[in-house]
């Protein structure tokens, strides 16, 4: 498998970013079209990676963002999901990975949110 070519305006980042194939797939999409992958490219990998994209806030302080996705997993080794954090003045006084409500396992595409509020 080769490398994708990821999205303008994303990132591939997290504490092992290189043990995955990360970017857009265009042989699997949904409804929407085509759509963002990540794979690990070892069997086991030692750490997380994530497709990501910053915004400034300002337009949102004092209001309710959500970050929505239709999400298909196959063969999932642990978990994932889609997050979100809010930084304001150094910390991160909002953040939602989904863990509690995790995408494991194989399943067929269903809609995932990450609803925050923005101080």
């Amino acid at each position: 498998m080769s490398e994708y070519a990821i999205p303008k305006g994303w990132y591939a980042r997290g504490s092992h970013p290189g043990e995955y194939w990360m970017g857009v797939d265009p042989s699997v999409s949904d409804a929407a079209g085509s759509s963002a992958t990540l794979k690990a490219k070892v069997s086991e990998a030692s750490g997380f990676g994530t497709l990501m994209q910053t915004i400034q806030a300002d337009e949102y302080w004092g209001k309710r963002i959500r970050l929505s996705a239709n999400v298909k997993g196959s063969d999932i080794e642990g978990w994932a999901g889609l997050w979100m954090r809010v930084d304001a003045g150094g910390r991160s006084p909002q953040f939602d990975n989904m863990e509690d409500r995790a995408v494991k396992g194989t399943t067929e595409w269903s809609r995932h949110e990450v609803v925050l509020d923005v101080p």
